[in-house]
């Protein structure tokens, strides 16, 4: 096995930048006075707070007041994780971008650098869900799979929709960041929520350049699957309560793909809905260690 330290490196969070011709538009149907009010809001405020800041802003991210209270009270515990983390703690948070009011020039990526990089362990892509891209899953993946290079473009409100250009870019940054003559391992794709369709778009018809993709509270949506087959290589980690898993769309789903010769894996935690990586922290990141460990299969 080679090991390369980072010369130069501790283990550390970076926000990069590059410039980009393919970074999110701004949201249809919001205005733009509202976006760069609470853009500036953001500047002043923690993620945790932004998530039920007020009716509209919980809008802006897809819940109800009710819902965006309740997940900003299960975040709040990990926050204050960050907090108290020397590696974490003064990390630039990238929301303010994704909430821009026009399209930006450039492109972002939170990424996080291990100790040593170890070029036989392929890096993470962490594509966000709805509402930007908060820390907090990124310190998790980070608390998980300490050992890897874990990559968080930040791709406006919805990662849904992150162009496939966009993502190469933010490989190519981070490439660059880390001086290595040759290029870093295939990723392994990480989808959250809405992320999960931008993961199954990328990954479908571009699967020689991924180790595999792990679906985070997402089940893949009809237009997809067309362009999966034998030899990929897909995993699915879903809360009990989601609607898709009690009305059975998700193993239904993955029965299609399976009969394609899909190697495909689901898993649901009991007594879950669609906020367990945060309200069941542990049992989460032990059920994403196991996906991880199959995609190696």
């Amino acid at each position: 096995m080679l090991v390369f330290a980072l010369s130069g490196f501790a283990q550390t969070v970076a926000t990069l930048q590059w410039p980009s011709r393919y970074a999110a538009k701004p949201p249809a149907g919001i205005d733009t006075r509202w976006l760069a009010t609470y853009r500036l809001g953001l500047s002043s405020m923690s993620e945790a707070q932004a998530v039920g800041l007020s009716a509209t802003a919980a809008q802006m991210i897809g819940l109800s007041q009710e819902q965006a209270g309740r997940l900003q009270r299960l975040l709040v515990p990990l926050y204050d994780e960050i907090k108290k983390d020397d590696v974490f703690k003064s990390v630039r948070s990238t929301l303010p971008y994704c909430y821009s009011e026009s399209t930006p020039t450039n492109g972002m990526a939170t990424v996080y650098l291990p100790e040593k990089l170890d070029t036989n362990l392929p890096p993470i892509v962490f594509v966000h869900g709805y509402g930007g891209s908060f820390l907090w899953p990124v310190h998790l993946l980070a608390k998980t799979f300490p050992d890897r290079v874990i990559i968080a473009p930040a791709y406006g409100l919805s990662g849904g929709n992150i162009h496939p250009l966009y993502l190469q870019q933010a490989l190519r940054a981070t490439q660059e960041r880390l001086q290595l003559e040759e290029p870093l391992p295939k990723p392994v794709l990480i989808g959250l929520s809405a992320g999960v369709s931008g993961v199954l778009e990328l990954y479908g018809p571009r699967a020689s350049q991924f180790a595999g993709a792990i679906c985070i509270a997402g089940y893949p949506p009809s237009e997809s699957m067309p362009s999966y087959r034998a030899g990929h290589k897909l995993e699915f980690l879903c809360g009990e309560k989601e609607i898709f898993v009690q009305n059975r769309m998700l193993e239904k789903r993955v029965e299609k793909l399976q009969a394609r010769g899909v190697k495909v894996t689901s898993q649901v935690i009991a007594q879950a809905d669609h906020f367990f990586l945060a309200e069941f922290q542990d049992e989460s990141m032990t059920r994403l260690k196991l996906a991880m460990s199959r995609l190696r299969d």
